[in-house]
């Protein structure tokens, strides 16, 4: 779709801040001047940091922790974070910014700035090729403009109205040039709990909450923001939603449920609908409780919990202390040089275990006496085992598909030419 319209392309260093450095090429300056880029979005989020948690209620602190990097050979967490950067682009430097990606391409505008406060309206256009490493693309001419975020759309105060009425014809000629043989592929349904709570009733429980569905949602264009206001659509009784997550399929909740809380958390979630059209989200609203469930879960099956000030009122996080009976068989030792975990005592006057020389009767004991807690995790593990095994293909190509892009990306380096039939078409 693009082609026609690329009139260059260039390629950066590939340094984990390539980001930066295509943003730095897209506005004119050397691609070297990827720290004044850093800098810069840091300091707009920053400056406005009450009003972006305000208009993105969701991966605020991930954006943060992304800019604040002043090196080279920037790990993967300090990786430039689209679509969240280009918001910042926008606005920081007051252009149009296109976002093209396989995956799905976005148009980004300034939020609260609308097209008649710019003499001029400058577009840069970064792109995303194998999934790893961006690059800066030249378009010309009246080239279709990619999607618009939806959320946008619905926030208090956004100009982006007024810049859709402005650029109607060319978003338009994006959704009818937008090959259709892949519209159906990514779409899915969100089966979304809600309302409730995370509970102990024979393995981890969703409780007390309800279900709603969302249907026809295009996981190209879906962002973790969508899925906050959609939240809150169906409930605004509750209280906001403090976190998501993702229930593989075929899994049982204690050990199939993922944290959404990045786009590229949500590209994890996408690469299930290609076996599953539906996908169970479920949400926590006041407090998330599910983590220490799932520690209570451990705690109970190997017999001990590692301190007393761990323990809580009925499992929930955050209930006064107090003293509890312990467990039949459970050993408790009061001297600070001994552990209380898995003791076997063995009595010195007849060598076998069970008892000691004060109690030894010559009944004798049994030296292969086996430890409660060591049999609980063996049990634990072999069933977290069985859970596990139908996870491994899908985590196999994961892995194969990074090490194909980590030698996709040094074919790049090697090979800037070919970067031009990666760019979405």
């Amino acid at each position: 779709m693009f082609h026609p319209y690329i009139s260059h392309i260039q390629n950066v260093a590939g340094d984990g801040n390539c980001g930066f450095r295509a943003v730095a090429v897209s506005l004119g300056f050397d691609e070297d001047q990827w720290l004044y880029i850093r800098k810069q979005l840091l300091d707009e989020l920053h400056n406005k940091y009450e009003v972006y948690a305000n208009a993105f209620s969701y991966g605020i602190e991930e954006l943060e922790t992304s800019l604040s990097f002043f090196q080279t050979n920037a790990p993967r967490k300090h990786w430039m974070t689209m679509p969240l950067t280009g918001f910042l682009i926008a606005n920081k430097f007051g252009v149009i910014v296109i976002f093209l990606t396989k995956r799905g391409s976005i148009t980004i505008f300034p939020l609260w700035k609308g097209p008649e406060e710019f003499s001029y309206h400058q577009m840069i256009t970064i792109s995303l090729v194998y999934d790893n490493h961006y690059v800066m693309v030249q378009l010309e001419g009246d080239f279709p403009m990619t999607t618009i975020p939806a959320y946008l759309r619905r926030h208090k105060n956004s100009c982006v109205p007024r810049w859709e009425a402005v650029y109607k014809s060319r978003l338009e000629l994006y959704q009818q040039l937008k090959p259709h043989d892949r519209k159906f592929e990514n779409l899915c349904s969100f089966k979304i709990h809600h309302s409730g709570l995370f509970m102990k009733n024979r393995g981890v429980k969703y409780e007390y909450g309800a279900v709603d569905y969302y249907d026809f949602v295009d996981m190209d264009v879906f962002s973790i923001h969508e899925l906050a206001d959609m939240v809150r659509e169906l409930d605004n009784q509750h209280s906001e939603p403090i976190s998501f997550k993702f229930h593989i399929p075929g899994t049982q909740l204690d050990v199939g449920l993922l944290p959404l809380l990045t786009d590229g958390d949500v590209h994890v979630m996408s690469e299930f609908i290609k076996e599953n059209k539906v996908l169970d989200i479920y949400v926590e609203h006041r407090q998330s409780t599910v983590n220490q469930i799932l520690e209570d879960d451990i705690e109970s099956e190997f017999g001990y919990t590692d301190s007393d000030d761990d323990e809580t009122e009925d499992g929930i996080v955050g209930m006064p202390k107090k003293k509890r009976k312990r467990a039949q068989g459970k050993v408790v030792t009061t001297g600070k040089n001994l552990s209380r975990k898995y003791i076997t005592v063995t009595c010195s006057k007849c060598g076998n275990k069970g008892h000691n020389q004060r109690s030894c009767k010559g009944q004798g004991g049994e030296n292969d006496v086996r430890n409660d807690g060591i049999d609980a995790l063996c049990s634990y593990f072999a069933a977290l085992c069985s859970q596990m095994s139908n996870l491994l293909p899908n985590m196999v190509n994961m892995e194969l598909a990074l090490i194909q892009q980590n030698s996709q990306t040094k074919h790049l380096e090697e090979h800037p030419s070919a970067i031009k039939g990666f760019i979405f078409t």
